[in-house]
């Protein structure tokens, strides 16, 4: 088995059982913090969303003990844990009793070693389909939240959170269209060279999430180019 991903399991698992214990045991002044944040969200509401997500990564966690194959997953089930994730952050974010931000980039992480599954092998930037511009996006916003996040990465955690809300508003963009050729190149290259700033910056910490954020930002450039290209011969 794939020794990252059950890790994975195990750490999602043993946070959901963290904050649903919490709330259990500190409940009162958890909802006292969610009304400071000015939060809307309601303690059995929350619960419901945290029992949700920790019923789907049980089943998934014991399919894939069974088949030792992450395409075990349903995609329609991860899709529905990733919206209860994003809307647990979205409503917890600065609550530290429900550790939303660490459960979301787990979920996060088994998105991509689905994604890897799934698409990896057949990611070219030759091949601008919907399929490899939506994968390359994935990843870029993967690792930037990763650098958002990690504490390795915290003396610029500002930085890599500005360039995710830029990669943000790219991604909207091209979903509203499907074409990359309606991102701004002056736009895309901003994204660029700031990772490159950063890249340097961080060099001497040990882990490879700057640089991977950089690689599909000149991913998705290349993408727009073999977009760009076959649009002409097209035309």
């Amino acid at each position: 088995m794939d020794r990252e991903l059950v890790r994975n399991f195990d750490d999602i698992i043993m946070c959901l059982n963290i904050a649903l214990k919490n709330i259990d045991n500190n409940g009162s002044n958890i909802e006292l913090e969610i009304k400071k944040w000015k939060f809307k969200i309601t303690l059995s509401e929350l619960k419901e969303s945290l029992n949700i997500i920790l019923r789907y990564i049980s089943k998934w966690y014991e399919d894939y003990k069974k088949t030792n194959d992450v395409l075990c997953i349903d995609l329609k089930e991860y899709d529905i844990v990733s919206k209860e994730s994003s809307y647990v952050l979205g409503e917890t974010s600065l609550v530290d009793d429900i550790h939303s931000e660490e459960i979301d980039f787990i979920i996060g992480k088994i998105g991509v070693l689905l994604q890897d599954k799934i698409i990896g092998e057949n990611f070219n930037v030759g091949t601008p389909t919907k399929e490899n511009i939506k994968y390359a996006f994935k990843k870029l916003y993967f690792y930037l939240k990763g650098c958002s996040n990690l504490e390795d990465y915290k003396e610029y955690r500002e930085k890599f959170y500005k360039i995710l809300k830029e990669v943000e508003t790219i991604s909207s963009i091209y979903n509203k269209t499907e074409k990359l050729f309606n991102i701004e190149d002056k736009m895309l290259q901003d994204i660029k060279f700031d990772l490159i700033d950063l890249v340097d910056e961080t060099r001497l910490i040990k882990s490879y999430y700057a640089e991977w954020s950089l690689q599909w930002a000149e991913a998705i450039i290349s993408l727009k180019m073999s977009e760009s290209n076959m649009e002409v011969n097209n035309g």
